[in-house]
């Protein structure tokens, strides 16, 4: 039971990992631009892998476990129901804007394709001002009327977008995006009676410390939790009698044997902290 334990770590490090991977890739990578000047910008094929991946992983790992570890308890059937309901419902999510997200920068505005809203046109003039989302990693380009548009950070040629922002907009309608240049790794622009802003990389790089300690101590709990709710469903104490019968045939009264099998280990093997005696003085 343990390897399904350090099965759902690994797919939490690959999941983690693999979205670091991408932040890297989009903040690096360059998208060719048209003859006519246009810059368009879709998720690239690394993010659709990543999420047709997490999709298919997620629940081909549930459902292993299902047939491998079925379920011996009604509250451990609801919570891999639930599991395989909110992988499936997350992976959808993912592979949705995988694909239909898009954006083509022009000298006259944005023609945003939003997974969720359609496609429209945003005029350079219209656009009120551009956030940045740190709980989400987005950029988001807030018209004068009508939703923003989101942008997310690991969109290949984020750096060329926010430099058609620069070259559009007034640099006062960036600040609120001033955090989201130093994910990206780009100098905000300079402002008007301020010294030039260069990303705190050291910032950042301590905001990534922090988050991976949360993740992988959330990460930590959720496995003790789920060992303790799930898997340890299965440990729990048997007992079964079996009648026989006289061996010659002979219509006897039936004998009962009584089997007791238990495990007390850890009971006097405890050595203080993490340690314990050697498995061998013990069995």
């Amino acid at each position: 039971m343990d390897r399904w334990v350090l099965a759902f770590a690994l797919a939490g490090l690959v999941a983690v990992g693999g979205f670091w991977l991408l932040l890297a890739t989009g903040r690096n990578a360059t998208v060719p631009t048209g003859p006519d000047g246009r810059l368009t910008l879709r998720h690239g094929t690394l993010f659709r892998a990543y999420a047709c991946g997490l999709f298919l992983g997620l629940e081909l790992l549930i459902g292993s476990l299902a047939l491998f570890l079925p379920p011996v308890s009604p509250l451990a059937a609801v919570l891999m129901v639930a599991a395989a309901f909110v992988a499936g419902a997350l992976g959808l999510v993912l592979m949705w804007d995988a694909y239909r997200f898009g954006v083509t920068v022009t000298s006259a505005g944005l023609d945003a394709n939003s997974p969720w809203r359609g496609q429209r046109m945003i005029p350079w003039a219209e656009v009120n001002c551009v956030s940045f989302s740190t709980a989400n990693l987005w950029f988001a380009v807030e018209p004068k009327t009508g939703p923003p548009f989101h942008v997310l950070a690991i969109v290949p040629g984020v750096q060329q977008f926010l430099a058609a922002c620069e070259a559009n907009l007034p640099v006062e309608k960036l600040i609120p995006a001033a955090a989201g240049y130093d994910w990206v790794w780009r100098k905000f622009p300079p402002l008007k009676d301020r010294p030039t802003r260069t990303p705190g990389r050291m910032r950042v790089w301590l905001l990534r410390v922090v988050g991976a300690i949360f993740l992988l101590i959330a990460s930590f709990l959720g496995l003790v939790a789920f060992n303790g709710l799930v898997l340890a469903s299965r440990e729990r104490v048997v007992i079964r009698e079996l009648s026989i019968k006289d061996p010659a045939g002979g219509g006897g009264t039936p004998n009962q044997v009584v089997v007791l099998s238990y495990n007390v280990a850890k009971a006097f093997a405890h050595r203080g902290g993490v340690s314990g005696r050697h498995r061998t003085s013990v069995m």
